[in-house]
């Protein structure tokens, strides 16, 4: 009864500890998820910025032509 005692303590403290990494890994995967959606937007501002300052640029040069 004494092992079957300490097996049962062990098995009640491995599955507390099971259940705080399984809880630690969701929390990354979420952080992970949350990275790629960050990083797409990001990447968009950019091409975004990008484009505008193409088009920005071509108006001055339009604009500077009209004055010649």
């Amino acid at each position: 009864k004494i092992y079957k005692n300490n097996f049962q303590k062990e098995i009640n403290s491995l599955t507390e500890k099971i259940y705080k990494i399984q809880a630690q890994k969701n929390a990354c995967n979420r952080i992970i998820a949350r990275y790629k959606e960050i990083k797409e937007t990001y990447k968009k501002q950019i091409k975004e910025k990008e484009e505008l300052t193409k088009l920005t640029y071509a108006s001055l040069i339009k604009k500077s032509r009209k004055l010649c």
